[in-house]
């Protein structure tokens, strides 16, 4: 998933020269302003820098697709954001294709850290969570632990 926007994001000439092609590509999304960010900036601009179209699917989560498709041995989607959790067994199933780590130009690798190129996937999105508390509703302490 990170590769699309390093790819879309290098040179149109590179762009032309490594991924030229034609037909499409079909990526699961989440939908709403998500879908549209990506596919104003990613999306459009590898079309544009590649002829090859990608076509965005809406679903609410892509592990049980991805696992349904591999079990009846046909795979619509070409990329797919899967949950951290969900990886190491899909993984271990065989649900993936190696990753072309040779189709990315040097800024792109640079701006993949290594622990985020995976054989088979790039860690495209990461989050955390913090705890925070109103200081004024705790009398001058706050949670400890």
């Amino acid at each position: 998933m990170l590769s699309l926007p390093i790819i879309a994001n290098s040179t149109a000439a590179w762009a032309q020269e490594k991924l030229a092609g034609s037909g499409e590509v079909v990526v699961f999304s989440y939908g709403g302003s998500f879908t549209e960010g990506v596919r104003r900036s990613v999306y459009e601009p590898f079309t544009k820098a590649t002829g090859i179209k990608v076509v965005d699917v809406v679903a609410d989560l892509a592990e049980p697709q991805v696992k349904a498709m591999h079990q009846a041995g046909r795979v619509d989607w070409g990329i797919a954001y899967v949950e951290a959790e969900a990886y190491p067994a899909m993984h271990k199933a065989g649900m993936f294709e190696p990753m072309d780590y040779s189709l990315w130009d040097q800024e792109a690798l640079e701006g993949a850290p290594p622990h985020t190129r995976l054989k088979d996937a790039v860690m495209g999105l990461a989050s955390a969570t913090v705890l925070a508390y109103d200081q004024r509703l705790f009398s001058g302490t706050g949670p400890q632990d």
